[in-house]
């Protein structure tokens, strides 16, 4: 009975050493925690193993990001790196804060109180509020993360924020106004989970091809694993849409609308470089020199739409896949089966597809409506939210009827 009663304990304590809470700061032009992603990844940038974060009763006064903070009863210091309205987040420095006192940065003058005991890190960029005034210009490099699979980095946007479907400048566009890659995950951050969910990135700029493992709009270039990159816009003008070089683990792509307004070598929609357990599904990718470009093992697609190449939609020999369609004769190319060729009367498959008001849902009628293979149990929602059900369309959008899309059945 005793060693079933220390199993137990030991067991809770296992459980609640390694949870986690999200420290969540809001990205808005006015208004929020930080108007830019670059500044949020610049402030909150840290090693989030042994970050922690704490409920609060309200500021009194204020801390500044970076201050010096200490605990009024439990003596324990560290670094606050951002105090948002009801949070606080803190690398610490020596000793262990506590629920209930005074943590500050001058003592009854500019504090907190906290109301929980310090947790583990979820550090969460939430993008919200009205982005039709200006597009957030800065490119975002993050690097130097240190995280695991609990204690981890989470980029999404939410409510006035995220797009509809369709690129669209009054909702949050991620468009550097320099030659610069818009999106990079660097090669000295050591993560071991990273989400990004809901963005629009604008690589119009950015000159080159990138691709193979030299760029993209969103490019990871460090070992990361257990990476998901869903629900984004990326519109670039030769430039890859995702380069994926040294993901390891399990990388997730899926429901992203990807589209290229040039078709200049050796531009890729997606470049699979040195990655392992890949697995890209429900895409629609439109343009690019090479829609798919594959130089490693461990890649899967599934219902994935790749047309309107400049030169070939996948290259490279896929090692696994079904349910693609592809403008040339590679989406039944063996081992992948149940593909869709030869696909190129575009205009009959999406809303749009005229230059500059592209709208990449399926259309009445759409050749890939219903010709999906199920993947329920890794997603179940299209690019807008609505619910996949009954056999799935393929590429990034479920149809649904403009109808119902306006008054926003099943969104």
């Amino acid at each position: 009975m005793k060693k079933l009663f220390l199993t137990v304990i030991f067991l809770l304590y296992v459980v609640s050493a390694f949870a986690a809470t999200s420290f969540k700061c809001v990205i808005k032009p006015t208004g929020g925690d930080y108007s830019s992603l670059a500044s949020w990844e610049a402030a909150i940038d840290s090693n989030l193993t042994t970050a922690r974060v704490l409920s609060h009763s309200g500021i009194t006064g204020t801390i500044a990001d970076g201050a010096t903070v200490t605990g009024a009863t439990s003596l324990a210091v560290g670094t606050a790196l951002h105090v948002t309205a009801t949070q606080i987040m803190i690398v610490m420095t020596s000793g262990t804060f506590q629920s209930g006192e005074q943590i500050y940065a001058l003592l009854n003058v500019n504090f907190v109180t906290s109301t929980s005991s310090p947790d583990s890190v979820i550090a969460t960029a939430e993008i919200d509020g009205d982005w039709s005034g200006g597009a957030d210009t800065t490119a975002v490099d993050m690097s130097g993360w240190i995280t695991d699979a609990t204690r981890y980095i989470h980029v999404y946007t939410t409510g006035a924020a995220r797009h509809k479907g369709v690129y669209s400048t009054s909702y949050y566009v991620l468009f550097p106004s320099t030659d610069s890659i818009p999106f990079r995950v660097s090669n000295n951050i050591d993560t071991s989970k990273f989400i990004i969910d809901g963005l629009q990135i604008n690589g119009v700029n950015k000159t080159g091809a990138g691709g193979e493992g030299t760029g993209g709009c969103i490019f990871f270039t460090a070992y990361q694993a257990n990476t998901t990159i869903k629900n984004n816009i990326i519109k670039s003008k030769s430039y890859t849409g995702i380069d994926v070089t040294q993901c390891r683990g399990t990388c997730l792509i899926y429901n992203n609308i990807i589209y290229d307004t040039d078709k200049t070598a050796y531009s890729d929609g997606i470049a699979h470089e040195g990655s392992s357990a890949v697995y890209i599904y429900n895409n629609t990718i439109y343009g690019f020199y090479r829609g798919l470009h594959r130089n490693a093992a461990g890649l899967t697609i599934k219902n994935d739409v790749i047309l309107n190449s400049g030169e070939t939609s996948i290259n490279g020999t896929i090692p696994s896949g079904s349910n693609n369609a592809t403008y040339d004769g590679k989406g039944d190319d063996s081992p992948l089966t149940a593909g869709l060729v030869n696909k190129t009367s575009y205009s009959n498959y999406f809303v749009s597809v005229t230059a500059g008001s592209e709208d990449f849902h399926l259309k009445s009628g759409s050749d890939f409506i219903d010709v999906g293979t199920d993947l329920s149990a890794t997603f179940t929602d299209d690019i807008d939210g609505a619910t996949r059900s009954g056999t799935w369309d393929i590429g990034a959008d479920e149809f649904v009827p403009t109808t119902a899309r306006r008054i926003g059945l099943a969104l």
